[in-house]
C-alpha cells in the first residue's frame, strides 16, 4: 500500500510539471504574437513548435497517469516526441538559421553604410 501511495503522489507531481507549459501555452502564443509581428516566418515556426510540445505534453500526461503498462498511451507519447523532433529538425531550426542569417546580413550592410 505504501508503494502505491508513493507512486500515485509522484504521478500527480509529474502531471503538474507536464501540465505547466500546456496551461501557459495561450499566454505564450499571445506574447509571441505581439513580439514577432515583424518576423512572420519565425512566428509561424515558434507557434508550430509550441503546438508540437502541447501534443507531446498531453500524450505524456496520459502515459504517466496510466496504471501500469499502457501500450497505446506509450506509443502515442513516443510518436508525439518523434513528431516534435522532426518538426524541430525540418522546420524550426532551418527557419531560425535563415532568419539569423538575414539579420546578420542586415547588420553587416548597416555597418558598412
Amino acid at each position: 500500500m505504501i508503494i502505491a501511495t508513493i507512486v500515485k503522489d509522484v504521478a500527480k507531481d509529474v502531471i503538474k510539471v507536464v501540465d505547466y507549459p500546456f496551461s501557459h501555452l495561450v499566454q505564450a502564443i499571445r506574447l509571441l504574437d505581439t513580439v514577432l509581428k515583424d518576423e512572420p516566418t519565425l512566428k509561424v515556426a515558434v507557434i508550430g513548435l509550441l503546438k508540437q510540445i502541447e501534443i507531446l505534453t498531453m500524450d505524456g500526461a496520459i502515459a504517466v497517469s496510466a496504471d501500469g503498462l499502457n501500450l497505446p498511451a506509450d506509443v502515442a507519447t513516443v510518436a508525439a516526441g518523434a513528431t516534435l523532433l522532426k518538426y524541430v529538425h525540418d522546420v524550426f531550426l532551418p527557419t531560425i538559421q535563415k532568419d539569423f542569417k538575414d539579420v546578420k546580413s542586415d547588420l553587416t550592410q548597416s555597418a558598412t553604410t
